[in-house]
C-alpha cells in the first residue's frame, strides 16, 4: 500500500512538473532539462575507511536454519554507467506527459552483479591487500523494517539493448584506487 501511494504521488508530481522518473536501486532520480539530481550513499568509501584504518565494520545479517549467517544483498552502480544511461536515454523515444502519454516510462538502473555486504567488504579488502575485521549484528538493530535486499528488474533497459560500459570489477579498483589516492 505504501509503495502504490509513493508510486502515485511521484506520478503527479512527474505530471505537474514534466519530468521523467528513473528508479535506480532505492533511490529515486529524476532528471529535468539537463539537470539531474542523485542521491546515492557511499557504501563502498566507507568499507575503504573501515579496512584502511584497521576498524571493525559491522554487517548487517541473521542467522538461517543451518546456524549460518545471511547478510543483505544489494546491486552495486558504478558513477559512469548511471550516467551513461541518462545519455542513452537521451537518444531514444520516450512516453511522457508532453507527448499525452498517461505516464512517463519507468526505468530501473541496476549493477550488474549482486553481491551480499559481507561479499562486498571481503571484495574490498582482498583488492586492498589488507584484513577485513568484522562483525555481523542482527538487522533490526539498522532499523525497524530493514531490507535484507535492495534489488530492482532491470531487463526493461537490457531488453532495450543498454549495457554498462563500466565492468563491475574494474569499477570497483578505480573506485578503490582513487579514494585511497585521495584521502578524506
Amino acid at each position: 500500500e505504501i509503495n502504490d501511494y509513493f508510486i502515485k504521488l511521484g506520478s503527479n508530481i512527474d505530471r505537474t512538473f514534466q519530468l521523467t522518473e528513473l528508479l535506480k536501486d532505492d533511490f529515486s532520480l529524476k532528471i529535468k532539462k539537463n539537470r539531474i539530481s542523485i542521491s546515492y550513499p557511499n557504501i563502498i568509501r566507507k568499507i575503504i575507511w573501515k579496512i584502511s584504518t584497521n576498524q571493525e565494520m559491522e554487517i548487517y545479517g541473521e542467522k538461517n536454519t543451518f546456524g549460518q549467517y545471511e547478510t543483505g544483498t544489494r546491486f552495486y552502480l558504478h558513477a559512469q554507467n548511471h550516467a551513461d544511461v541518462f545519455v542513452w536515454l537521451s537518444n531514444k523515444q520516450v512516453s511522457s506527459y508532453d507527448s499525452g502519454d498517461p505516464l512517463p516510462d519507468r526505468y530501473n538502473v541496476v549493477g550488474e552483479i549482486e553481491l551480499s555486504n559481507l561479499e562486498m567488504a571481503q571484495l574490498v579488502s582482498k583488492i586492498m591487500g589488507k584484513e577485513l575485521k568484522y562483525r555481523i549484528i542482527p538487522s533490526e538493530s539498522a532499523r525497524k523494517g530493514y531490507d535484507k535486499r535492495y534489488a530492482l528488474d532491470g531487463s526493461k533497459l537490457r531488453n532495450m539493448g543498454w549495457t554498462p560500459p563500466v565492468p563491475f570489477m574494474d569499477g570497483l579498483e578505480r573506485i578503490i584506487k582513487w579514494t585511497l589516492d585521495n584521502p578524506w
